[in-house]
């Protein structure tokens, strides 16, 4: 029987993609992006953040895509698959991308948000 993973995260990335080749040439581009979740903690009522990182890193043609387009806050949609790691008592989430899509942030007008993203890019 096959496996298979897939994970979508959407958040802001962190800085600038950068854009790198392996020995045979392919492009492989490395960025984060940051998740964040909001709560109450209902012992006191206060209002808590937890922020998650991923480091992201794409190849060929989604990593050419992702090195033009991406800078530091930029909103993403990205699917791909995840492994975990540990280093120095810290655990490390980082994601292989398949596919990388832009959001627009919502600007409160009523404007038409449902046309398709051109710069919607995958695997």
């Amino acid at each position: 029987m096959p496996y298979y993973q897939k994970t979508q995260i959407m958040g802001v990335t962190g800085g600038p993609a950068e854009l790198k080749f392996d020995e045979a040439g392919r492009p492989r581009c490395n960025f984060s992006v940051f998740v964040e979740e909001y709560w109450r903690d209902p012992a006191t009522g206060d209002r808590r953040k937890l922020t998650t990182i991923f480091r992201c890193t794409a190849w060929n043609k989604v990593a050419d895509h992702a090195a033009k387009v991406l800078k530091g806050g930029t909103w993403v949609f990205v699917v791909g698959r995840m492994r975990s790691r540990k280093h120095n008592d810290r655990e490390y989430w980082s994601m292989t991308i398949d596919r990388l899509q832009l959001i627009e942030r919502w600007s409160g007008k009523d404007e038409d948000q449902s046309q398709e993203n051109p710069l919607d890019t995958e695997a």
